[in-house]
């Protein structure tokens, strides 16, 4: 396997996945969304690919990498729905609820 398997150089790679996890960490500090912290250790797991030079190695990366896309999908959805059902139940529009969310105040 060649040492440069991403089309940007290792360190490039690194700048970008730092700024990716961190991006992705202070949304899940701030909103609460479980699919962005699955993503920030996603963004992070790319960074093994350089530990190890098999192909085996390679494609175990790619099918966890898979595995926490799937999941960081199925997390968005589900929280999107039990959102939506909460604004339901206490009676806010789901933009009320999304504004809250954001940190807005949401009185009148």
């Amino acid at each position: 396997m060649s040492g440069n398997i991403f089309p940007l150089p290792f360190s490039t790679h690194l700048i970008f996945v730092a700024v990716a996890f961190v991006f992705f960490l202070i949304q899940f500090i701030r909103t609460k969304y479980k699919y962005e912290i699955i993503m920030a250790a996603a963004v992070a797991v790319t960074m093994l690919i350089y530990a190890k030079e098999s192909k085996m190695w390679f494609y175990g990366i790619g099918i966890l990498e898979f595995g926490l896309l799937l999941i960081a999908l199925v997390a968005a959805i589900a929280e999107k729905k039990s959102r939506k059902e909460l604004a339901a139940e206490t009676g806010v529009s789901q933009s009320e609820a999304d504004a809250d969310t954001d940190g807005a105040e949401g009185e009148e």
